[in-house]
């Protein structure tokens, strides 16, 4: 929902909490996680890719930009959806980091051997 409601209590933003809530309990997620509510795909893809890059390089690129970090591989299968390419340009990295992983037609990996 993301609702602007001015910072006040409103019941919008109860309900978004109680969302949230549950979905972090039936995910079996300690108390400690967060979670938010997005308008879609897209912009979900980019805050998840922002917050791993985040865990994994611990830096500030509000700061450094993203020229400090080392390069990124990311790994998707064949039809993953255009966001994930769309996610990395807005990111500054480029769809040269994306590396597609055969599938057989029950989603595994297909081994190179």
């Amino acid at each position: 929902m993301n609702s602007n409601c001015g910072g006040r209590d409103h019941g919008a933003i109860e309900v978004e909490r109680a969302v949230l809530d549950w979905l972090l309990a039936v995910s079996g997620l300690p108390d400690s996680a967060s979670a938010i509510l997005t308008t879609g795909t897209s912009q979900a893809t980019i805050l998840a890719l922002t917050a791993a890059r985040n865990k994994q390089f611990g830096c500030d690129v509000r700061e450094t930009g993203i020229q400090a970090l080392p390069r990124i591989a990311v790994y998707v299968r064949r039809g993953t959806h255009s966001c994930i390419g769309k996610a990395l340009e807005a990111m500054g990295y480029g769809t040269e980091a994306i590396h597609v992983v055969e599938t057989d037609d029950e989603m595994r990996m297909v081994s190179r051997h």
